[in-house]
């Protein structure tokens, strides 16, 4: 069987990069899984609006800040 290649955290931002590797050493995970938290959670930085279910029946919706491009006028 051929082992799985990694993720190239080279092909990162530096400083997200750096991030990941430390999270990946710190708590003993491999790096691509650093890296795939590290991209899930910018990625929710960078969005408009937050659905979180944490399990059935109970969702958390987080609305956007008042300033942001989506916010309606006041």
């Amino acid at each position: 069987m051929t082992p799985l290649s990694t993720f190239p955290v080279d092909a990162l931002p530096v400083c997200v990069g750096e991030q990941a590797n430390a999270v990946a050493e710190f708590t003993r995970i491999p790096a691509d899984t650093a890296v795939t938290m590290a991209l899930a959670a910018l990625s929710t930085a960078a969005s408009v609006r937050v659905d979180v279910q944490i399990r059935d029946g109970w969702t958390h919706l987080d609305e956007p800040l008042p300033g942001r491009r989506d916010a309606p006028a006041s």
